[in-house]
């Protein structure tokens, strides 16, 4: 390529599905001898769709940014129109150094629909038809059932799409919450004064610390966590998971002033790579639920994410492609930490799903 230099490049590629989908498109340029640096490459493109015979044609402007020295990234969502054409227009700095540069491009395209029946199946795989309930993680934790949070989610996260499913693990919900004596919501269910905001229900603020119970231990273990200490968190907004579930209450309480500045303190707790909260701060880790709930309260406060894009791509790289669940956490990097989970999987669907 010469030094100051546009070079256009046209790409035509197999899209299967005209369905709802996240197109990622990465543009790797590098040279055998040099070490690209940030900044000695500029790209734009174009995404088009032709069909065959010619149909509405629909086009989109695309946005790269360069993750590192000569790699570029676009993130696209993709409805009902099937892409399949790409124009890139690639221009260097008038001091580039002199070499033979190659171009490589990767279009992956997830659908949507795929990739939640995938999370949905991992769920069911979960499930302990003896236990009517779904364990915690494969690997970390496959004899340990928690009421709240994993089930209380799970049954919800299977409303739509295995009913019959979400309906037992509900009903066994209730009964267990009779059982133990637990404190439950107006249908019945366990509570843990924090989770139950998921489904719809209101909860006290400022929040108590939590207390884990173990109700049963022999073949397998039961557990849930109340927050009924009598002690107060004096920093509960700090947490971007706390801060989410008190503006869910408050937008079920129909104060949605108070949920949206609620909101958008989570909202100022992403830094480009996910939810920096104080527990990121003290682990190093970042929790991939808290991404799922941030999308969930979003769509139900009708408050759109500007980096809504990346934010679910995060969430899918953090897929597992053999069983579907979603693994838990992530480093600054970018490589998933942990094991998959019911209570990961669960959220991501549910935030998925709601419109």
């Amino acid at each position: 390529m010469v030094a100051g230099s546009t070079y256009e490049w046209e790409v035509s590629f197999v899209n299967p599905k005209s369905e709802e989908g996240l197109m990622n498109i990465t543009l790797e340029i590098t040279e055998k001898k040099t070490i690209i640096g940030f900044g000695e490459f500029h790209v734009e493109g174009t995404l088009e769709s032709y069909d065959n015979p010619p149909r509405e044609h629909y086009n989109s402007t695309l946005t790269f940014t360069e993750t590192s020295g000569g790699t570029f990234q676009s993130l696209q969502t993709q409805t009902e129109k099937r892409f399949n054409h790409i124009i890139l227009r690639i221009s260097s700095v008038p001091n580039l150094m002199p070499g033979k540069y190659t171009f490589t491009l990767t279009i992956t395209i997830s659908y949507v629909a795929d990739m939640i029946q995938s999370a949905v199946e991992f769920l069911q795989n979960m499930y302990n038809p003896s236990v009517k309930l779904c364990a915690e993680a494969p690997k970390t934790a496959p004899n340990t059932y928690w009421l709240v949070s994993d089930n209380l989610w799970a049954f919800k996260a299977l409303e739509k799409y295995n009913p019959k499913l979400s309906k037992t693990i509900k009903s066994k919900l209730i009964e267990l919450a009779k059982a133990y004596k637990l404190p439950r919501d107006t249908r019945g269910l366990p509570i843990s004064y924090k989770h139950e905001a998921i489904i719809g229900d209101t909860i006290p603020t400022p929040f108590n610390t939590t207390t884990q119970y173990t109700l049963y231990t022999n073949k397998y273990t039961l557990k849930t966590e109340i927050a009924n200490s009598t002690a107060v968190m004096g920093d509960w907004q700090e947490y971007a998971d706390l801060l989410l579930y008190a503006a869910l209450s408050k937008h079920w309480e129909g104060k949605d002033n108070e949920a949206i500045a609620l909101f958008n303190k989570t909202k100022d707790m992403w830094d480009g790579v996910g939810i920096n909260d104080t527990a990121t701060k003290a682990d190093g880790t970042y929790a991939t639920y808290k991404l799922a709930l941030l999308l969930y309260t979003s769509k139900a406060l009708g408050q759109k994410l500007d980096f809504e894009l990346q934010l679910i791509a995060t969430i899918w790289n953090m897929q597992d492609k053999t069983t579907g669940g979603i693994i838990t956490g992530y480093k600054p990097d970018g490589t998933p930490f942990g094991d998959t989970n019911t209570e990961t999987t669960s959220i991501t669907i549910i935030a998925l799903t709601q419109k």
